[in-house]
């Protein structure tokens, strides 16, 4: 993805027994993916979505983790106090052309 690019932002809050556990948050080129903000990305698999609707076959997955601590966003959303220690895990995803399809 280029600086200049346009690109749709997907957040889903992910919950484990009722209780939010997780932000997810995805950015997707413009270009690859027009119209993907008329998907059911609620009920469907977004990389379903990429594969079937877009002809995009995912390839490979380049991902870095380290601990981060909660800002006020995230701790509103996560229902935790501002500070408390987090995972944080960036993450591109290629298809079989080698283009950058998604980061997360």
């Amino acid at each position: 993805m280029q600086p200049t690019e346009q690109v749709y932002r997907v957040q889903c809050l992910r919950y484990i027994d009722g209780e939010p556990a997780a932000i997810e948050t995805t950015h997707l080129p413009a270009q690859l993916f027009p119209q993907i903000e008329t998907r059911d990305l609620e009920h469907q698999s977004l990389y379903l979505i990429i594969e079937n609707i877009y002809s995009r076959r995912l390839e490979r997955c380049e991902e870095h983790i380290g601990a981060v601590t909660a800002g006020h966003e995230e701790a509103h959303l996560l229902k935790i106090r501002v500070g408390f220690p987090l995972v944080k895990a960036q993450r591109i995803v290629r298809d079989t052309t080698g283009a950058a399809v998604e980061f997360g």
